[in-house]
């Protein structure tokens, strides 16, 4: 018998993440990765969820200082 392998919702914000990755959207990856976080807090995986908003901390981060680079 063969199963289809149905995505889930976090497959799917990962296939997006990669996505904007791979087209240096850093502000989409950040926004994806921050709700990534939040469907793994719904999940109770608490380990990946900090994980994630670590991960989304950094990239904002990154944006505010290319931004601050481009102010001067």
């Amino acid at each position: 018998m063969i199963h289809h392998i149905v995505p889930t919702s976090i497959d799917l914000f990962k296939d997006a993440i990669d996505y904007f990755y791979e087209r240096f959207d850093l502000i989409n990856v950040q926004k994806y990765t921050y709700v990534l976080g939040e469907v793994f807090m719904e999940r109770e995986q608490f380990y990946e969820a900090a994980l994630c908003y670590r991960h989304a901390n950094e990239i904002m981060i990154q944006i505010q200082n290319r931004s601050s680079w481009q102010d001067l």
